[in-house]
C-alpha cells in the first residue's frame, strides 16, 4: 500500500525556510505550514477530521481541538499464527485485518518522517542542535517538541518586538498593491501581538489603519465617510467592507480615465491622417513628405505645412523670388519652416 505522504502533493511541498535565528513571525509561519500539510493526509485516528495534525501538534492542544486524543498507530508484531483447526474464512480475515494495520503504521511512520525532516530543512540546525541525541541524532525527537523547543527560545517576543510589530499597522499602504495584502498583513501583525500577549484591539486597528490609509492620499473622500458613520457601525468588519468599496470605485475610475484618454487620441489623430492623405489623393496632388503617417506640402514662400492646398504652385501670396516648382525634396533655396506647432495644429499662415 503507498503511503498518502506520496500519493498525495502537501500544500507546502517545501516550507518557507527560515534565514538566520528564527523569529516569532517566522516560527509562527512554520507552524501554520506544518499543521496544513499534516492535516491534508487523511487518518481515521484522532476524531477523523483532522487528518494527521496530532504528528505535529502537542497533545493538549490536539485534545482541545478535536474532543479526543490522537492515538497513533503500534506495529501489530509479528504474522499471526493460525489455530489448527481455523477456518479459511477466519484465516483470510486475520491475515487482512494484520496487513491493515502494518499498513496504518507503516503510513503513519513514513509522514511521520516526512514531515519531521520537513521541519529540520526549514532551520538551520545550529538552533535545534540541543535535541541532538549523541547516538540517534533527531530519530526519537517528535516535531511539537522540535517547535517548542524554538518558540521557547527564539519565539518569546520583548516590548521592543511588540512596539516593531505595532508599528507596521501605521506604515504607509502602496496604492499599487492589491487592498486584499493589507488586510492580510494587518491579519499577521494582530496575530503575532495576541502571541506576545498584548493583543490589539478592534477600534486600535482602526485608527492605526487610517493612519496609514491617510498616507496615500488617494482615498481621502473614503476616510471623511467612514468618519461621518455612527459610531455603532465602527466595527472591523464594516471598515474592511468600507474601503474595499472606495478602492474598487477608485479602480474603476482610474480605468475609465485610461479608456477615455485612448479613445480621444484614436478619435483626434487617426481620422485627421487618414482624411489628409485620403484628400491629397483625389485631388491628384502628391504629397511632399510623410511624417508618422501624415501627408505634408511644401510652399518655397512658406516651408512646411498640411494644408494641400498650399504648395509652391499654388501659394497665393508670394515672395519676391518665389519658384513654383521648389519641394521639400529640392527647396531651391526656399525657406526652411514649419508651419504647426508643438500641439500638431495648423498655424494661421497668408495663403
Amino acid at each position: 500500500m503507498a503511503t498518502q505522504s506520496s500519493s498525495f502533493p502537501l500544500p507546502h511541498a517545501q516550507l518557507t525556510p527560515i534565514l538566520g535565528k528564527p523569529t516569532a513571525a517566522a516560527i509562527r509561519q512554520l507552524k501554520k505550514e506544518i499543521y496544513a500539510n499534516a492535516r491534508s493526509l487523511h487518518s481515521d485516528r484522532g476524531g477523523g477530521i483532522n487528518g494527521h495534525l496530532g504528528i505535529v501538534m502537542p497533545n493538549a492542544a490536539y485534545f482541545l481541538r478535536a474532543g479526543t486524543p490522537f492515538d497513533a498507530p503500534n506495529h501489530p508484531g509479528p504474522q499471526p499464527i493460525h489455530a489448527v483447526n481455523a477456518t479459511a474464512a477466519q484465516i483470510t480475515s486475520a491475515n487482512r485485518t494484520y496487513d491493515h494495520d502494518l499498513d496504518e503504521f507503516k503510513t503513519y511512520t513514513n509522514i511521520k518522517e516526512k514531515l519531521k525532516q520537513q521541519v529540520l530543512s526549514a532551520v538551520d540546525p545550529i538552533y535545534y542542535q540541543d535535541l541532538e541525541d549523541e547516538t540517534f541524532g533527531y530519530a526519537d525527537v517528535l516535531i511539537p517538541a522540535i517547535i517548542t523547543h524554538l518558540t521557547a527560545t527564539y519565539g518569546t517576543l520583548t516590548a521592543s518586538d511588540l512596539e516593531t510589530n505595532r508599528d507596521k499597522l501605521t506604515e504607509a499602504w502602496n496604492p499599487d498593491d492589491p487592498m486584499e495584502n493589507l488586510w492580510k498583513n494587518i491579519k499577521v501583525v494582530r496575530a503575532i501581538a495576541t502571541q506576545g500577549g498584548e493583543p490589539i484591539s478592534d477600534g486600535t486597528t482602526i485608527q492605526l489603519t487610517l493612519l496609514a490609509l491617510g498616507k496615500t492620499g488617494v482615498l481621502s473622500h473614503a476616510i471623511e465617510t467612514w468618519h461621518d458613520k455612527d459610531e455603532a457601525d465602527h466595527t472591523w468588519p464594516n471598515f474592511q467592507l468600507h474601503f474595499n468599496k472606495h478602492e474598487k470605485t477608485r479602480l474603476t475610475k482610474m480605468t475609465a480615465q485610461a479608456a477615455g484618454f485612448h479613445g480621444a487620441q484614436n478619435a483626434t489623430h487617426t481620422p485627421d491622417v487618414q482624411a489628409l492623405a485620403a484628400a491629397a489623393q483625389q485631388a491628384g496632388k502628391p504629397t511632399d513628405h510623410v511624417s508618422n503617417g501624415i501627408p505634408l506640402f511644401y510652399c518655397w514662400t512658406h516651408g512646411l505645412s498640411k494644408n494641400l492646398e498650399h504648395t509652391s504652385s499654388t501659394c497665393q501670396n508670394k515672395s519676391e523670388g518665389h519658384c513654383p516648382d521648389a519641394t521639400v525634396e529640392n527647396r531651391l533655396g526656399g525657406v526652411n519652416k514649419i508651419n504647426f506647432g508643438r500641439s500638431g495644429k495648423q498655424r494661421r499662415t497668408p495663403a
